[in-house]
């Protein structure tokens, strides 16, 4: 049963982050409005499209192929992507402070690491 539950949040994490990076790819500078971010050039619809775009495509293609498939070492990559942002973020509160809201995304991540972690500690995503 834990496995079950186990591989649909890891499939139903990935498909948030797959429809967060498709939603970066096609209206890059209104999803990062929803994110914080402004953008004040053309080159930075790119770096969204693609740094940002990039990142949350092949973190949720990963996560939702590992889910389908049942293979959790398919998850290796979007568990370091998740732990480097985290990272980022903590490296931000500690040199910049915490602005508002500077938590729930790393909930957010945690949460994600956590599922995806425990996806590959029992050797399959079910």
């Amino acid at each position: 049963m834990v496995d079950i539950i186990v591989r649909v949040l890891t499939g139903a994490l990935g498909a948030l982050l797959l429809v967060i990076g498709v939603q970066y790819l096609i209206d890059p500078a209104a999803t990062a409005g929803q994110f914080g971010v402004a953008v004040s050039e053309d080159i930075g619809l790119a770096t969204l499209r693609a740094d940002i775009g990039g990142f949350f495509c092949g973190s949720g293609g990963l996560a939702l192929a590992a889910a389908i498939r049942n293979r959790s070492d398919w998850l290796l990559g979007p568990i370091v992507l998740m732990v480097l942002a985290f990272v980022g973020r903590l490296i931000t509160i500690i040199v910049d402070g915490a602005a508002p809201g500077a938590f729930t995304p790393m909930i957010v991540e945690a949460v994600t690491i956590t599922v995806f972690g425990l996806a590959m500690m029992r050797g399959r995503t079910a």
